[in-house]
């Protein structure tokens, strides 16, 4: 390994330093609002789902901002999860069905791109009826203040949940 970043250079090695410093558990640092921004493409997820149960949902998310996401589970952890909004803008979270998915130990740099596969659940609510609502992807710090509170991706359609599936 040494050998390997003594033949490449000071670019290489500024490039594992920042790296390095994105894993750095203390100081713990909050993402400034003003520098913060992401990009999420290819976001697979299902047409329907019975309502309170899991789906898998894949997405690619860039880091287009100015500061690192800093990875893994501590005190200002970043994590992303699915949220639900209504047709009235009201924004429902799955309370103790919520499935985090925090970024991996090393970060992610300014322009990176990592491919995210996790779990979600889908809502539960009351009633026999089905209910329709648009997923967001919520990037969530804790302790941290992000934009329109760190919605980052908004699906395109609303996702129709149900008790009993509707024959069609």
């Amino acid at each position: 390994l040494l050998e390997s970043v003594a033949e490449k250079g000071t670019e290489w090695d500024r490039a594992i330093a920042t790296k390095r410093l994105a894993m750095l558990k203390m100081p713990a640092r909050l993402l400034d609002p003003a520098r913060f921004a992401a990009e999420v493409t290819e976001f697979n997820m299902p047409g329907d789902s019975k309502r309170g149960s899991a789906f898998a949902i894949s997405f690619k998310i860039r880091n287009t901002g100015q500061d690192p996401w800093q990875g893994g589970y501590w005190f200002h952890y970043n994590l992303l999860r699915v949220v639900y909004e209504n047709d009235k803008g009201e924004i429902l979270d799955c309370g103790p069905n919520d499935v985090p998915w925090f970024f991996p130990p090393e970060g992610v740099l300014p322009g990176e791109e990592i491919e995210v596969h996790m779990l979600a659940n889908s809502p539960a609510f009351p009633g026999r009826e089905a209910h329709s609502w648009r997923p967001l992807l919520q990037f969530h710090q804790n302790w941290g203040n992000l934009p329109d509170k760190g919605i980052i991706y908004r699906h395109p359609r609303l996702v129709e949940f149900w008790v009993t599936k509707p024959r069609r």
